[in-house]
């Protein structure tokens, strides 16, 4: 019973290394997703308004 729950402990260990490393090459290499702009709030609140005035 041990041996399967130490084996999925390392399977979870050598993933969590593999994202740490693939996210850390991607950060010092500046090659990720760069979004020039990314306003969430303000789009969402700015996109309700057209429509209030479109249908009011």
């Amino acid at each position: 019973m041990q041996k399967p729950i130490a084996i999925w402990l390392f399977i979870c260990c050598a993933l969590v290394l593999a994202m740490v490393v693939v996210g850390g090459v991607t950060r010092l290499t500046g090659s990720g997703l760069s979004i020039v702009e990314w306003q969430p709030l303000i789009e969402r609140f700015h996109h309700s308004a057209k429509l209030i005035g479109k249908f009011c």
